[in-house]
């Protein structure tokens, strides 16, 4: 399971690479898309992007811009069905909550009923 900071990359390198095959991104362009929320080093950068290779989410090939990092980033299928997977588990959160509501709210109706009989 991904954390806030790796789910905020994947959803920036999702939305980079909905529509193509693969692109090309530097370190500093991730960083400061995640800025307003994120602040990271490029340490922290490459152990993110280190996690979701291992991970299984995308695939990595460093390279050099006039002597600037650059990533050539691809989705692999776990990548690829990243955002399916988070609507999925925000609609499982969803009917989880429902469900503690649910029988919270039953479990007070039998409470009150039960008092009643026997009081």
């Amino acid at each position: 399971m991904l954390n806030s900071v790796e789910k905020a990359v994947m959803f920036l390198l999702y939305d980079k690479c909905a529509s193509k095959e693969s692109v090309l991104i530097s370190p500093n362009q991730i960083i400061i898309s995640l800025i307003p929320k994120y602040e990271l080093s490029l340490k922290e950068l490459d152990k993110i992007i280190n996690n979701l290779i291992v991970d299984g989410y995308i695939d990595v090939i460093n390279s050099d811009n006039k002597g600037n990092p650059i990533y050539c980033v691809s989705l692999k299928m776990k990548g690829i069905a990243f955002k399916r997977d988070m609507l999925n588990q925000k609609k499982n959160n969803r009917y989880l909550i429902a469900r503690t509501v649910a029988l919270a709210i039953l479990s007070v109706t039998v409470t009150l009923i039960l008092r009643a009989i026997f009081s």
